[in-house]
């Protein structure tokens, strides 16, 4: 069996609910995340098999993780993204599997998704952005600093 441990998921809908989310400070009730999700994983499995891969693992793209935002957009995209992304997968449960995305804005409100996302949704666990500043400012996550700073976060 090939996995791919490192593919990247994103529905239509979705991305049109987090840019609401974020140009409103407010997701529209119009705006529908469930849009595209058979699109977006039938994109995911033709690439997959023109490569001959069997399993992938799918998390957020990289642009998505609105690092830089606050708890205020963080959590409810977060919940969103997963939501989303669960509903997608029990769609095409043979072939994807999913990470969860993190509010990382207050280490509070990852752990609580984290067990939501794994315990609810049936996620496999979450992927981490390594540099959410985007800049020479981040701890990198082996650093001593930075378990520290997660422990110790209220």
């Amino acid at each position: 069996m090939i996995i791919d441990a490192h593919g990247h998921w994103m529905s239509s809908g979705l991305r049109e609910w987090g840019w609401q989310l974020l140009s409103h400070r407010n997701a529209s009730a119009n705006a529908l995340p469930l849009k595209g999700i058979d699109e977006e994983n039938a994109r995911n499995l033709a690439c997959m098999d023109a490569r001959g891969i069997d399993l992938q693992i799918v998390s957020i793209r990289p642009v998505g993780m609105l690092s830089h935002e606050n708890a205020f957009i963080q959590v409810p995209w977060a919940r969103a993204f997963n939501n989303t992304l669960a509903e997608a997968l029990t769609r095409e449960p043979r072939r994807l599997r999913g990470l969860a995305h993190l509010p990382l804005s207050e280490i509070a409100h990852a752990v609580e998704e984290l067990d939501r996302a794994v315990t609810e949704l049936g996620l496999l666990g979450a992927i981490l952005n390594p540099n959410p500043p985007g800049d020479d400012s981040a701890i990198p996550l082996d650093d001593e600093r930075a378990a520290s700073l997660m422990i110790s976060s209220p």
